[in-house]
């Protein structure tokens, strides 16, 4: 059986036994059908010792850069405890070699490699070394194509390249302060433009894009209220989060919003985002921590000082409970209260703080009552009838009885929550919480 045959075959140990002794003596096509055989046999050192040997003899390396430069990738990069120098090195060789179009994806790999080494604290690189490297790529020749991977009863998402780069630029420019050009590669990908100018969104190559590979943009957007926000143009990043708050179910859009209105000392409105943060169905009880300290500092400023308590109580249990080192700033901020008496067994501390935070930001909105005119053929929603307006509702909005036929043609009251059409691309509003009157 010829060599060829053999490779075809999957019979690399037989190819490796014949040539795999004496380099040196090996003729073009024996060195090129034994680097490739080391490499499909995972033997990476090998499969470069070749590839030095077949260069160093003057052959053309261009049908073996792939194996050449997915070895690099291999042997220096996809380790458990990469070194800087080497990493860095192997990066230069890899996009040296990486002219040929097959070869363009080892070198994708090669540069997001590097950066989440540096993410995953791997190796230390500057914003600035970042960027670089970031800018090595063309967004415009990745892929847009997201894979996906079955997991038991359930399909995990990845994002695509072109995704993955706009990703890491728009967080390295961010982190490098350099905010419109962080806002630019925002609007690229997102296609949209700034909001307080022009409240149609504007649209461009981005959205064919975003509708191909179906981009969240959501965290894009993010960034971008982010950046206008550090620029000073609060009007334009308020417009971003109020829009990207009624779009999602996201705890940090209403968080965002408290901040801001806190720094500019507009605590009704910080309050009412902070409730509305800590109510949210979206984000464990464990990444609200921050918001939770804030809304007790605020508590604590009107001098609601047993409620402040509860809330610093709970922040102390909760850090406890994920065994985070502890907190000076809430060990003295509960130290000053230590004369407010709670009472409240530490096992229904968290249940008395999130009805307190369900009824204060109830009180923010308008109360409605209605009759129930239509349900939806898959019973998910609805709509009820007002003297002046239908509103919409969802099932998870009716409260203790979910047998939401049972509802129909009844009076109801409820609550009045802003939302967001998607079919009409506008503000709307909602019915909560809704009962039956009796």
């Amino acid at each position: 059986m010829e060599d060829r045959e053999l490779f075809q075959a999957g019979r690399y140990r037989e190819i490796v036994k014949k040539y795999g002794r004496n380099l040196e003596e090996l003729e073009q096509e024996e060195l090129n059908i034994l680097c490739k055989s080391y490499y499909k046999m995972k033997e990476y050192q090998n499969t470069l010792k070749t590839f030095d040997v077949y260069v160093k003899k003057g052959y053309p390396k261009e049908e073996l850069l792939l194996y050449y430069t997915w070895c690099m990738y291999q042997v220096y990069m996809n380790i458990e405890h990469p070194v800087r120098v080497t990493v860095i090195k192997a990066l230069k060789l890899i996009i040296g070699h990486c002219k040929q179009e097959d070869t363009y994806y080892p070198y994708t790999c090669a540069v997001f490699k590097v950066l989440s080494l540096a993410k995953e604290d791997k190796i230390t690189l500057t914003n600035e070394e970042q960027y670089k490297i970031i800018m090595l790529l063309d967004p415009k020749k990745l892929s847009s194509i997201q894979t996906v991977r079955q997991e038991e009863d359930r399909q995990i998402k990845f994002p695509s390249d072109y995704e993955k780069w706009y990703t890491y630029a728009t967080k390295i420019t961010y982190d490098m302060k350099n905010y419109e050009e962080t806002i630019q590669l925002c609007s690229d990908i997102t296609g949209k433009r700034k909001k307080t100018r022009n409240t149609n969104l504007t649209f461009h190559l981005a959205m064919y894009i975003r509708s191909a590979s179906k981009i969240n943009t959501k965290w894009y957007e993010y960034r971008m209220a982010q950046s206008y926000e550090k620029l000073g143009d609060t009007e334009e990043a308020i417009a971003i989060y109020e829009e990207l708050k009624l779009k999602n179910e996201d705890f940090c859009f209403s968080s965002a919003l408290g901040k801001l209105y806190e720094t500019q000392g507009q605590l009704v409105l910080a309050n009412r985002y902070y409730y509305e943060a800590l109510t949210s169905r979206a984000g464990s009880l464990k990444n609200k921590v921050g918001v939770i300290e804030k809304v007790a500092d605020l508590l604590a400023a009107d001098g609601e000082n047993e409620k402040a308590k509860l809330n610093y109580m709970l922040v102390e249990q909760i850090r406890k409970k994920e065994l985070w080192r502890p907190s000076e700033a809430i060990s003295t901020k509960l130290q000053r209260l230590s004369h407010v008496e709670v009472a409240c067994e530490e096992a229904e501390l968290e249940k008395t703080c999130k009805s307190q935070w369900n009824k204060q930001s109830l009180s923010y909105l308008e109360e409605g009552t209605g009759k129930v005119v239509r349900i939806l053929p898959n019973k998910k929603a609805g709509f009820i009838q007002m003297e002046d307006r239908q509103l919409y509702f969802s099932v998870k909005s009716i409260r203790r009885d979910h047998d939401i036929e049972s509802y129909l043609e009844k009076t109801v009251k409820f609550y009045i929550k802003e939302s967001f059409d998607t079919k009409k691309n506008c503000k709307s509003y909602e019915a909560v919480r809704i009962s039956k009157v009796k």
